[in-house]
């Protein structure tokens, strides 16, 4: 199932020339919103009236609204039929969202990991966190890659699981030390 979210992740950077969630987002003609409010709130993907929007908070640093826009980007690819209204009225963290929220966050992975540039990396011996900061990403995002890489039949040896649910961890964090 995650050769998929692989496959498309390729084709749009391929297709747009980048791998960068904000300019294919606008290339696909989502409205791109940001905010700034409180750390709470990171990002969303919505449909009204027909139009697609992702909004984001301005609050967090360059890296996490990257990768919060590849997230949404998953969302506004496999998830459309979640975005209106009236369907997020029912749709609270259930089981069904813990599998969307992973499908996004591996569409994200696959989006901002490059594999190559992974695998150099990783013959350099580093911890899960020290990889996650040289190739600048979340430590869980860069668990959702190596899980589908070791689904794919690579030898990844991986000793964490990575948490569906993460964004809205580090948006907990980050309540804590906001001064706004």
């Amino acid at each position: 199932m995650s050769e998929k979210y692989l496959d498309d992740a390729l084709a749009l950077i391929e297709e747009h020339g980048t791998n960068d969630p904000y300019e294919i987002l606008e290339n696909l003609g989502v409205v791109v919103i940001p905010i700034h409010i409180g750390a709470a709130f990171l990002g969303m993907f919505r449909i009204l009236d027909g139009v697609s929007y992702v909004i984001y908070n301005t609050h967090a640093d360059e890296i996490v609204i990257r990768e919060v826009l590849a997230h949404e980007l998953g969302h506004f690819l496999y998830h459309k039929e979640y975005a209106s209204e009236a369907e997020l009225a029912d749709f609270g963290l259930t089981q069904e969202s813990s599998i969307i929220e992973a499908q996004a966050n591996t569409f994200a992975a696959h989006l901002l990991i490059d594999e190559e540039e992974l695998l150099d990396t990783m013959e350099e011996g580093m911890s899960y966190m020290e990889l996650a900061q040289r190739l600048m990403v979340d430590e869980n995002l860069l668990l959702y890659k190596l899980k589908s890489m070791k689904k794919r039949g690579l030898k990844i040896n991986l000793s964490e699981a990575p948490r569906s649910q993460f964004f809205q961890n580090l948006a907990e964090q980050a309540k804590k030390y906001d001064i706004n």
